[in-house]
């Protein structure tokens, strides 16, 4: 691949090594924080999630964005350049050169109401609408959010997957992609999609559905988010959800509720799966 300038919020697919010097301007792009996730190979992933690969422990790769005018971007290394994905809506973009201030959801009587800091941006109004969107979604279908908290993680968090995810919060991170960008990502060359939707809410509902588990087994999240799949039967049945559901137990389980949300239809073998898993289910 040539080396140039990429379009506004073109992104990159890239491996980044510990021998690797990057410049200021690339330290600016939040992808190239990492979280690991113990895989053994790294997914073609745009949602920011880090990998450390058993077999290699010495190799992080991830994804980032070209954010302004996509020279950051442009100019890693050739070697370490997979793809270019297309362009990402402007609230990425826009999220991700700024903290998030605190978002909690609020359940009335009247309705949903996300309470936003004094001063809050038009970005994070938007994201601010698509969490209350999600949490009037989760209401109608008749899920009691009594308990639940939406909020972002801290910059502080990143290092740490079991620190970004606190009981009973959907969480929404302070590089967003890492939420959204798994939505924008379709099945190619008879690939399953990443995501079980292709939606924005989608990747909320995706959240709700960790939440939710959380919720309704209660004690139980810390050791199913750490459970990895025994075998290879679960993990080809999850395969039928997305290949993001075949990362592990908790996000097969997120991916067919994000799924069962938008109104996919499932084989047997999936939803009872998802039931042995005790994924959420709507009150009858």
């Amino acid at each position: 691949m040539q080396q140039g300038a990429l379009p506004v919020d073109s992104r990159r697919f890239w491996i980044v090594t510990p021998d690797d010097r990057l410049s200021p301007e690339h330290a600016t792009i939040p992808s190239l924080n990492p979280i690991g996730r113990g895989m053994e190979e790294p997914f073609d992933t745009p949602d920011g999630l880090f990998m450390y690969p058993p077999s290699r422990p010495n190799c992080r790769c991830g994804i980032g964005l070209g954010i302004g005018t996509g020279e950051a971007a442009a100019a890693l290394p050739p070697q370490h350049v997979f793809g270019v994905l297309p362009k990402a809506p402007p609230v990425i973009s826009k999220l991700a050169l700024q903290p998030i201030r605190r978002l909690k959801l609020r359940s009335k009587t009247a309705g949903t109401e996300l309470k936003l800091a004094k001063g809050a941006t038009a970005a994070e109004r938007e994201t601010a609408a698509l969490m209350v969107q999600g949490a009037r979604d989760m209401q109608a279908l008749g899920f009691d959010l009594k308990g639940i908290t939406m909020a972002p993680a801290s910059r502080e968090t990143m290092g740490s997957l079991a620190a970004s995810y606190k009981a009973k919060e959907v969480r929404l991170l302070s590089q967003p992609f890492r939420v959204h960008g798994q939505s924008i990502v379709k099945g190619t060359q008879g690939k399953p999609p990443w995501a079980a939707s292709d939606t924005w809410s989608g990747a909320v509902h995706h959240e709700f559905g960790h939440a939710l588990y959380d919720k309704a087994n209660p004690g139980l999240w810390d050791a199913f988010r750490t459970q990895a799949w025994k075998g290879t039967t679960g993990r080809t049945t999850a395969q039928q959800v997305s290949r993001y559901a075949m990362t592990s137990p908790s996000e097969f389980v997120a991916e067919t509720f994000r799924g069962l949300v938008a109104g996919k239809e499932y084989s047997d073998d999936v939803l009872r799966l998802y039931v042995k898993f005790r994924g959420p289910v709507a009150p009858r």
